[in-house]
């Protein structure tokens, strides 16, 4: 997870900065949040470098929360390192991603069943995409693949990535896929959001194990 590379061009990432936190407390203690977040970088591509591989790959889910400025100076960071960038996004159905946004609120314990709620989040993330599109102007290439298992690869959202990245049928076959953000069936689902609206605000999560 390279989150940590949010907090160069967003600073205020709440998400960035937690990780950014942790690093602080393990080496740079002595370091502002912006200092860490430049050492961070420094020090991942020189490790990145040292191993002389020609690909290096950078993820996170947390990249989406960049605007389109800060998505673009963040591309354009990476391009001072990199000869060649490719940005791929994979893309849900919005009627797949509005279902799975409105579990995402719902397993947290932030909101109920709000129909409202979840499409407003779904056009977030629409403009987010938006954004991203913009900013790989002239800087990168962008890929756009569906996000479902008919069109993935194996079925299988890692499987059908390291395929586009370029790794080896044999070499994929000895990756073992671990899914670890099961969905919830629709009883559990009215059941959580019921469960969320009896819950006190701010008491966190409904689902912790």
């Amino acid at each position: 997870n390279h989150a940590g590379l949010v907090a160069l061009t967003r600073p205020k990432s709440e998400r960035a900065l937690g990780l950014m936190q942790m690093a602080k407390r393990k080496a740079w203690g002595e370091l502002s949040m912006p200092e860490a977040a430049e050492r961070y970088a420094e020090e991942l591509f020189a490790e990145a470098s040292s191993h002389g591989l020609p690909n290096l790959i950078l993820s996170s889910e947390f990249f989406i929360v960049l605007r389109r400025r800060e998505f673009r100076a963040l591309l354009e960071r990476v391009s001072g390192w990199a000869k060649n960038v490719v940005v791929i996004c994979y893309i849900r159905h919005p009627a797949s991603e509005h279902i799975s946004m409105m579990q995402h609120v719902i397993k947290r314990g932030e909101k109920t069943m709000d129909v409202a709620a979840a499409a407003e989040l779904r056009r977030g993330m629409c403009e987010r995409l938006e954004d991203i599109a913009i900013a790989c102007e002239g800087l990168a290439q962008l890929r756009l693949k569906p996000f479902q298992r008919t069109s993935l690869k194996g079925g299988d959202v890692i499987t059908d990535f390291l395929a586009e990245v370029g790794m080896a049928d044999e070499a994929i076959a000895n990756v073992e896929p671990l899914r670890e953000n099961e969905g919830l069936c629709a009883e559990a689902l009215q059941l959580a959001s019921a469960l969320a609206g009896l819950k006190p605000k701010g008491s966190g999560a409904l689902l912790d194990h």
